[in-house]
């Protein structure tokens, strides 16, 4: 095994961050746990706005996204004419991958989790994924 498995495999905190692709991106730090959720509840928990252990609340432009991306997921759900698409970027940058909401993060492990600099820091890393959200029609 590699030493970036080995990595992926003991996550205790790892950086997410969504763009809708509306000039805001939604970023938060998250309990490891997550890598053994499926991507809809990653979604629930980025998109609360909510202050929690490892996270300020959310600003209210974070809010009108958040709100925002809610609405797009909501619109499938009960529309058959939308669909919500949420990639990740390859953790090698060789083009995105598109996920299943209903998937564990896990199934992608090393295929969309990064490992980067904290910035500020010297020599620290933290695993970080890259997600991208839109809504399509037709």
């Amino acid at each position: 095994m590699n030493k970036f498995s080995e990595k992926i495999e003991t996550i205790e905190k790892l950086i997410v961050s969504l763009d809708p692709l509306m000039g805001e991106l939604l970023v938060k730090t998250l309990d490891g746990v997550y890598m053994e959720k499926s991507f809809k509840d990653l979604m629930e928990y980025m998109l609360n706005p909510s202050r929690d252990d490892f996270n300020p609340g959310y600003t209210e432009s974070e809010q009108q996204v958040a709100t925002m991306v809610n609405e797009w997921i909501e619109k499938t759900n009960t529309h058959s004419y939308y669909e919500f698409q949420l990639v990740a970027m390859s953790a090698n940058r060789e083009g995105p991958i598109n996920l299943d909401l209903d998937e564990k993060v896990a199934v992608y492990g090393s295929k969309i989790v990064q490992i980067r600099p904290i910035p500020g820091e010297d020599q620290s890393e933290m695993p970080y994924i890259e997600l991208l959200a839109c809504l399509k029609e037709g």
